[in-house]
């Protein structure tokens, strides 16, 4: 969380950094503790969460709800102590994983390419929504609007959530395990696919939270703050929606996870390399230094679409395993912010190098995780003949409507169609060998056709 009218270097930015303190400690603790209960259990893992949606809800709104009413109580002027304002952190932690787990369960019910439009529209939604608060001076007001907030934001969750049961999004039960095709995974094979799929999108995260951690506190990190209807305040509505409209633009038509996939291999080193080189590139005085705020603010935004968008691919991938990957994800995004949190206060300005080197590092390892995609895949095809993409999206797409198959089994098509073998396209696809045989089976099956030859002869067909 951040507090645009607090007065930096007094009590009262204290008093928010030790809210700030609980709730990334807790969301640790917590996010850990309940990764590990679901790690360790059986198939009855977020069963309170499955079988009373609404309540679970409502129980992580109120939490949300506390917290609020701690801090406001704090921004007011009102005393309060140490000992409840960290507790009022530890509430609205506890109600974060409740109410994010929920939404995540929801998003990963959608299509890929709905859930990405959703995820952008939200981040724009929330940008708007930061800098209307900003521009409240009265502490009471912004108080009062954040809980204003949350209460639409429970109505929106629980209406959502009768939508999903009712069966009008896809369905499918909130929180019920699906096994993964009909192939069997086992849970060490799961978390690994789990963090192949997610690594990258993960780290380009916990780097942007640290560098929110970094420059959180202005007095330390030589920003200027967040103030009322300044240019820099209206930067935070506008770089959300310029993220958002990168996106929205790029997904314009029906997507499927490996375009999604290839945008966050795009879109996330280029928003860390702006995240990270700006603040040493951008301009140092003048207007300009407030108009340009709107870049980091749309890079911080690019991030959050995308980790998010792959928390819903990896929530869709491994059905029953979305607050695992949920409790997980906060726990390393939380202990990466507070980490910047605490470095600030030591290095101060010194920081910005340090996230020239980060960035350094991070460039590094997509550079060598694309070259081993590169080796893999060349080792990985078993036929000569590459067809175009463009060609081979357009009859995947035909037969799909022709003979019924899945949005799955189209993934799967593709891949045959490039002539790539099942190991190749279980590493891509993130699911194991068994399940793309039970795929290719069925391709098999629909198509009438017997033996791979016979599959890229039809797709040769026109």
């Amino acid at each position: 969380m951040d507090f645009p009218n607090a007065a930096w270097g007094t009590d009262r930015a204290d008093g928010c950094l030790l809210f700030n303190e609980s709730l990334c400690v807790a969301i640790v603790v917590i996010g850990l503790a309940w990764f590990l209960v679901q790690l360790t259990g059986s198939g009855s893992r977020d069963s309170v969460i499955a079988r009373f949606p609404l309540a679970a809800a409502l129980a992580g709104t109120a939490a949300l709800v506390c917290g609020a009413l701690v801090l406001g109580a704090w921004n007011t002027g009102i005393p309060v102590h140490a000992a409840l304002l960290s507790l009022g952190g530890i509430a609205f932690a506890a109600g974060v994983l409740i109410v994010g787990a929920q939404w995540l369960g929801l998003f990963a019910l959608l299509d890929v390419a709905v859930a990405l439009r959703c995820t952008a529209l939200s981040v724009a939604l929330a940008g708007c929504l930061r800098f209307a608060q900003t521009a409240l001076h009265h502490p009471v007001a912004s108080t009062g609007f954040t809980l204003m907030l949350l209460l639409l934001s429970v109505a929106a969750l629980a209406s959502a959530l009768r939508l999903a049961r009712k069966g009008a999004v896809s369905g499918k039960d909130i929180g019920t395990a699906v096994p993964e095709a009909e192939g069997e995974t086992s849970r060490r094979d799961q978390l690994k696919q789990l963090a192949l799929l997610l690594w990258m999108p993960l780290v380009a995260a916990m780097l942007a939270g640290f560098i929110q951690g970094l420059v959180w506190n202005p007095s330390m990190s030589q920003t200027s703050a967040l103030t009322g209807l300044s240019l820099r305040a209206l930067s935070i509505g506008i770089g959300p929606l310029v993220a958002a409209i990168i996106v929205l633009a790029a997904v314009s038509r029906s997507v499927g996870i490996l375009e999604v996939r290839r945008l966050q291999r795009i879109g996330l080193p280029v928003a860390m390399a702006v995240l990270l080189l700006y603040p040493m590139v951008g301009p140092s005085e003048g207007l300009m230094v407030d108009v340009g705020e709107i870049v980091p603010q749309a890079g911080f935004s690019m991030v959050l679409i995308l980790i998010w968008n792959a928390l819903v691919i990896a929530a869709r991938q491994f059905r029953g395993a979305g607050a695992l990957v949920w409790t997980a994800s906060a726990a390393l995004l939380a202990a990466t912010y507070l980490g910047g949190l605490l470095l600030i206060a030591m290095v101060g300005t010194g920081g910005r190098d340090l996230c020239l080197v980060l960035l350094t590092m991070y460039l590094v390892m997509l550079s060598l995780s694309l070259a081993q995609d590169t080796q893999t895949e060349r080792h990985g095809r078993v036929a000569d003949e590459l067809r175009p993409d463009a060609f081979l999206h357009r009859r995947c797409e035909e037969l799909t409507a022709q003979f019924g198959i899945s949005p799955r089994e189209k993934e799967v098509l593709f891949y045959l169609g490039r002539g790539y073998n099942h190991t190749y396209i279980a590493k891509k696809l993130f699911v194991s060998e068994n399940t793309v045989r039970t795929h290719v089976r069925h391709i098999y099956g629909k198509l009438d056709v017997s033996s791979r030859e016979e599959l890229l002869d039809l797709i040769d067909e026109n």
